[in-house]
């Protein structure tokens, strides 16, 4: 069993941000579809596995994956 969670789930918020900012620069102007829906899962692990709160999830949403622009 994993012994330190919390690390864990600072890597995988790490790692997924670091995804994020990868497909914003590739896809993020001329295909909105994939890095949209790939951002709601990452979101959705985070908000289950992350840390808990509405702050958390605010950030979340507003720094870590800001939504990509039309």
């Amino acid at each position: 069993m994993d012994k330190d969670p919390e690390r864990r789930n600072t890597f995988e918020a790490l790692v997924l941000q670091g995804l994020w900012l990868i497909l914003r620069a590739v896809l993020g102007r001329t295909d909105t579809h994939y890095p949209g829906r790939w951002r709601d899962v990452a979101l959705a692990h985070l908000d289950q596995n992350g840390q808990q709160g509405e702050r958390a999830a605010e950030y979340r949403r507003e720094i870590m994956f800001p939504e990509l622009l039309p």
